[in-house]
């Protein structure tokens, strides 16, 4: 009687916590990133995809497994990741610490913040979320609640800087699902995350944000890079000017983005550039002249 009582009981919470982890990656949950990956040869746009394929059992948690298909290199590689959903939020399995972490947490107000742990090398940064405003927001006729926030650094040897993005319950971080880059992923310059393409699970229909055209979408970028020397762009590393140098005194068009693929300097100039108001880290530099378009990766020192 004792056993079948155990059993029922453990029954109960297993469903019970089951059914409470499925509003945040149930099973079938799929995710599609744009992803731009510039090094080496030609740009090419492809996507990371997120399924939700499984559970598993951590410390006594029954986990989302959700494998991670062509994992971004310049943020967080690993291939599979373990959450579980809890009162309105969402906790991560963290490898490194052998211990959970507040992902998400949608029972917020206006100026909440919380904090994360992340692995960086030989050291440990970390990143806070601060609540900025939050919103409704209908998706598919569902109404679900949005966080507009702010992702701030915490570095040992960069200045904190912060990064703008929404949470959305159920679907998570519109950006990227772990929208979370150590110091040392801002000197890596193999591919960044460009933001959410789609998002379904079989409790609701596919929602695409239109970023592209098809979640599974690729492409090459018709943009080469050109091994260019400082006779181009110098100096390089710089913290105030860089000077372009182009053929014929031509107008030079430039774009510079940072590696969450926010654009964050454009204009035009025929020789120098300003760029004392950018953090310290490695960007990507845009350029036209002459009917061409070139390429190079540019580090800010502060």
């Amino acid at each position: 009687m004792k056993n079948l009582l155990k059993f029922i009981v453990v029954a109960f919470l297993f469903i019970f916590t089951k059914s409470q982890a499925q509003y945040f990656g149930n099973q079938g949950a799929t995710w599609y990133y744009s992803r731009v990956y510039v090094v080496p040869g030609p740009i090419t746009e492809g996507y990371v995809q997120i399924v939700s394929d499984g559970d598993s059992i951590i410390h006594g948690k029954l986990c989302n497994r959700l494998h991670v298909n062509m994992p971004i290199l310049c943020g967080d590689g690993q291939g599979t990741k373990f959450t579980y959903y809890s009162n309105d939020s969402v906790y991560f399995y963290e490898p490194a610490y052998d211990s959970f972490q507040l992902l998400y947490c949608m029972n917020v107000s206006i100026g909440d913040s919380w904090s994360i742990r992340v692995p960086d090398m030989n050291d440990e940064d970390t990143i806070s979320v601060h609540v900025n405003s939050t919103d409704i927001v209908s998706i598919n006729g569902e109404p679900l609640k949005r966080l507009h926030v702010s992702y701030v650094t915490q570095f040992d040897n960069m200045s904190n800087f912060s990064y703008d993005s929404e949470i959305i319950e159920r679907i998570g971080d519109t950006r990227y699902m772990f929208n979370l880059f150590p110091e040392w992923s801002y000197t890596c310059d193999e591919s960044y995350i460009s933001g959410l393409r789609c998002y379904e699970d079989p409790n609701m229909p596919l929602y695409s944000t239109g970023l592209t055209s098809a979640c599974d979408f690729q492409a090459t970028i018709g943009i080469e890079e050109k091994e260019l020397n400082q006779q181009f762009v110098y100096p390089n590393p710089a913290s105030g000017l860089i000077y372009l140098a182009a053929e014929n005194d031509a107008e030079i068009l430039f774009n510079i983005i940072d590696l969450l693929g926010n654009s964050v300097l454009t204009g035009s100039t025929k020789s120098e550039m300003n760029i004392s108001s950018l953090k310290s880290g490695s960007y990507l530099l845009f350029t036209q002249f002459n009917g061409v378009m070139n390429l190079q990766r540019i580090q800010v020192l502060k």
